[in-house]
């Protein structure tokens, strides 16, 4: 038995296995029989000898805001990294900032706290102005790009007809 979609207007309407030499069947009035691979499915268009999916939808973008500790601090240089362990053995508030985002379970990058303990950074000269942005930055797990429709040939260049 081979795998057939039944097609009206261009379009799958139903995917059915078929003997078409043991069995007497044959497509209705209005649509048409073709081999086609195990992917097509009812909704696929046909055209040319090639059936097409559906359009698909776009998948959204997926952002990630919230780090742990240790992927927060790889967010920052090596030399920021050493000014800001170096401020917080020297500065007592420097040291409280340090620990507080050390000792936390996750960092939010959208979180007041952690927006406040960049803008100190930035005020005691650890960060220049210019990195604030990118260390809030969410990093982009999916850039949310359409997903591509597939296509793919009929398995025979027959087409059943009813007859």
């Amino acid at each position: 038995m081979d795998r057939f979609a039944l097609v009206a207007k261009g379009v799958v309407e139903n995917v059915l296995f078929w003997d078409r030499l043991a069995d007497s069947w044959q497509p209705p009035p209005g649509f048409f029989a073709v081999k086609c691979a195990d992917v097509v499915a009812p909704g696929w268009s046909f055209v040319d000898g090639m059936f097409t999916s559906p359009a698909l939808p776009a998948r959204p973008r997926e952002e990630k805001t919230q780090f742990s500790a240790r992927e927060f601090r790889g967010r920052f240089t090596l030399d920021e990294q050493l000014r800001i362990r170096e401020a917080s053995l020297k500065d007592a508030e420097a040291g409280l900032v340090y620990d507080a985002f050390n000792a936390a379970d996750y960092i939010d990058l959208a979180d007041s706290e952690t927006v406040a303990g960049i803008d100190f950074y930035i005020s005691k000269g650890l960060l220049v102005a210019g990195r604030k942005a990118e260390l809030l930055a969410p990093e982009v797990i999916f850039d949310g790009a359409p997903i591509e429709q597939l296509t793919v040939e009929a398995l025979s260049e027959e087409i059943h007809r009813s007859m």
